[in-house]
């Protein structure tokens, strides 16, 4: 009864599974009420977007590619609230944008909502919060005790700073090709630091005009290291394999895009 058949995405083969209606209420009322396009989602349809992970040789048999990282989502069809969604930084800045400025979201979520969900609620056992973690190093020199955080395991991370009124995305594909690449922990804080620096003396007060300019400065940056890192992926892939699954050929354009997890 939260959704219709008609709202079921066309990569859903069998109406009764639960994954179908999971992945329409998400559509319905997180992405389509938060302004993303229908590039974001699960399932991605052009998987030539995606940039390659990591060669699975326990499980799957095979390169990790155009399908989810985590093995427990990859169980579970590649559609969890954990794992398996596929975006871009235009998209996720749309939805982290609501989460730093909750007077400007939908009604579905709030400023009680927000603070609900990334309140630590017992320190001396973890820093995480419902859905999110607190800060930790790896925000790098953002408001030790406003921001939150989520990483995930392929290199991605989102930090959210609401007292100085900014958010960094990075989208790495830092897993390929080697999975246990340990290689963002030492990136992730050098750049949200950097990103601090660089807004250093802005307002912190925030409304619709005076956040464009440092969301466009968080965004540059993240873009930056996502073309470079993607740059860097595709040769890599090409090196070690040298035709995809696709049957796409050495010479054609390889559009590197990234996963959060």
């Amino acid at each position: 009864g939260l959704v219709d058949q008609e709202k079921f995405d066309p990569a859903c083969t069998d109406a009764e599974l639960l994954t179908c209606h999971y992945m329409a209420f998400i559509r319905s009322n997180v992405l389509d009420a938060s302004g993303v396009t229908n590039a974001s989602g699960y399932l991605p349809r052009d998987t030539r977007r995606v940039p390659p992970q990591w060669d699975d040789s326990s499980l799957r048999h095979r390169w990790v590619d155009g399908f989810v990282s985590d093995e427990n989502a990859f169980a579970m069809g590649g559609v969890s609230g954990h794992a398996g969604f596929f975006a871009n930084v235009a998209d996720l800045s749309r939805i982290v944008h609501l989460w730093a400025w909750p007077s400007e979201a939908p009604s579905r979520l709030n400023e009680s909502t927000v603070s609900l969900f990334t309140t630590v609620v017992n320190k001396s056992l973890s820093s995480r919060a419902l859905g999110w973690d607190t800060h930790t190093i790896s925000c790098g020199d953002m408001t030790v005790y406003a921001t939150f955080t989520h990483t995930g395991f392929t290199g991605t991370q989102i930090c959210v700073d609401p007292v100085l009124g900014i958010f960094s995305i990075i989208l790495a594909n830092a897993k390929f090709p080697d999975k246990w690449s340990h290689a963002m922990i030492h990136l992730r804080p050098k750049l949200n630091s950097a990103i601090v620096s660089g807004t250093a003396g802005r307002t912190t007060r925030h409304t619709a005009d005076s956040s464009t300019g440092l969301i466009a400065a968080v965004v540059v940056v993240t873009v930056v290291v996502v073309i470079v890192a993607a740059a860097i992926a595709t040769w890599q892939y090409r090196r070690l394999r040298p035709r995809r699954r696709d049957g796409l050929a050495d010479d054609e354009p390889y559009i590197g895009a990234a996963v959060i997890e």
